[in-house]
């Protein structure tokens, strides 16, 4: 396998990857056409993902000046790894702001002590989104965040789905996996944008075998709300799984290239 192919212990001298992704998002008003989001999920701050990975990733974040930030989540972890990245998230300061979701590997490093993993973030300029919502306006329109917890740990709530939508308002939902999806969408609509992580891409791929495809934690193959890596479209929505940037267990990915988002949201 080619060297440029494989990564250990965070990321090129470079950066990470940007995929540059224009979505079309059904009755996108007109006001967020245009409106620019940068998705980042896996850190995984710490051994795998060492400081010096993380200051080039926050300054490449801060070279690239998107309207918002999101956070797909597992930043860190341990606690200590997790102060030390929130300080850095800090320096980020986008127009229209920042907010995240919980990974699993944050709610087992923080377990018993989520108010603190809230306070780093919230210090930080983030809203961290536990089955809850944020509401913002943008250029005129209005963007609803919907952030659920992760499904080792936590306990997604569907409810936060519910509610009519507002004239002007568009909906982008936060799950740090995509694989608790198919059963949480049951008797509930998708928001036409979810943004998704966990996957690290199969963090080993050989073309397109990755973990997933020998059964990798018991994913079904055909969910339609599934894939490793990539963007995947049904009737009103679209769902982006992100390769993601660090690496758990392992501090190794192959043919996965570190990888976050940028989202120029369009009209269908």
């Amino acid at each position: 396998m080619k060297p440029n192919c494989i990564w250990f212990r965070g990321l090129p001298e470079d950066g990470a990857h940007v995929e540059r992704l224009d979505l079309a998002i059904p009755n996108l008003p007109e006001e967020l056409s245009g409106v620019t989001i940068l998705f980042a999920s896996d850190i995984h701050a710490g051994f795998t993902f060492p400081e010096a990975a993380q200051d080039r990733l926050i300054e490449q974040m801060k070279h690239l000046a998107p309207d918002m930030i999101l956070w797909g989540g597992d930043f860190a972890e341990t606690k200590r790894d997790a102060r030390q990245l929130f300080g850095k998230i800090a320096r980020l300061k986008p127009r229209l702001g920042m907010a995240g979701v919980p990974g699993n590997n944050d709610r087992r490093a923080f377990r018993g002590a989520m108010e603190e993993l809230n306070r780093l973030a919230e210090g930080a300029g983030m809203r961290f989104l536990i089955n809850g919502r944020w509401s913002i306006s943008a250029n005129g329109g209005k963007l609803t965040i919907l952030g659920l917890d992760e499904d080792y740990f936590g306990a997604p709530d569907a409810s936060i789905l519910d509610g009519v939508r507002e004239e002007g308002e568009t909906r982008i939902l936060l799950s740090h996996s995509p694989a608790l999806l198919e059963k949480l969408f049951i008797g509930h609509a998708p928001p036409p944008l979810i943004l998704t992580g966990h996957t690290h891409g199969g963090q080993m791929r050989l073309g397109s075998l990755t973990p997933y495809s020998l059964g990798f934690e018991g994913v079904r193959p055909r969910q339609r709300f599934f894939t490793v890596r990539g963007v995947r479209r049904g009737e009103g929505w679209t769902l982006l799984v992100s390769g993601g940037l660090g690496s758990s267990r392992l501090p190794l990915r192959i043919g996965c290239a570190p990888e976050m988002q940028w989202i120029t949201l369009s009209r269908r």
